[in-house]
């Protein structure tokens, strides 16, 4: 996915902005540089809409069709881009860092309630802040902790492009 200045220039054009540092980092991530962009969501979140609170968990029955590799041709890449501040009262996102869980098979893909609690990182930021992980890591949304509080975010997910484990569609729409 190399973008030439004229398909940068017409993103930036249409009101978008495209850091080359985050395609960089998704092409270092996923070892090509032919890049499928295959999941891009905005996510806004209310305190006390619902309760956000889940167990560590992997993403890849929402990823793909099969069991994840950790090594390999087909690593994917997950992207969240801070639209709002984000702090331990927003409900952050909780990762477990690898070392910590890289023995832990993806199968069963849910964990024990708060098996991992001493060991998680809250992933808070300010807004603008970008957080890249890949999709093997395990996971959890987190609650708020105060009342009249909202986040809001940008999700993004990369795989190599010629990655089969997501559906697409049969070939380019014609006019």
């Amino acid at each position: 996915m190399k973008l030439s200045a004229a398909q940068i220039e017409q993103f930036h054009s249409q009101g978008f902005i495209l850091a080359e540092g985050f395609v960089d980092a998704a092409q270092r991530i996923c070892r090509t540089t032919d890049l499928d962009l295959y999941k891009v969501e905005l996510w806004a979140k209310y305190a006390g809409a619902v309760d956000y609170q889940q167990q560590h968990h992997y993403d890849f029955g929402n990823h793909s069709l099969v069991v994840p590799q950790r090594a390999g041709d087909f690593i994917q890449m997950t992207c969240f881009i801070l639209l709002s501040d984000v702090t331990e009262a927003d409900g952050p996102t909780r990762i477990v860092p690898k070392p910590r869980s890289r023995a832990i098979p993806f199968i069963a893909r849910v964990q024990v309630a708060g098996a991992f609690a001493q060991e998680e990182v809250a992933l808070t930021g300010p807004a603008g802040s970008l957080i890249v992980y890949q999709t093997d890591v395990l996971h959890r949304a987190s609650d708020f902790t105060q009342a009249d509080r909202a986040r809001f975010m940008m999700q993004s997910t990369f795989s190599p492009e010629d990655y089969s484990g997501r559906a697409k569609w049969p070939g380019p729409i014609r006019h």
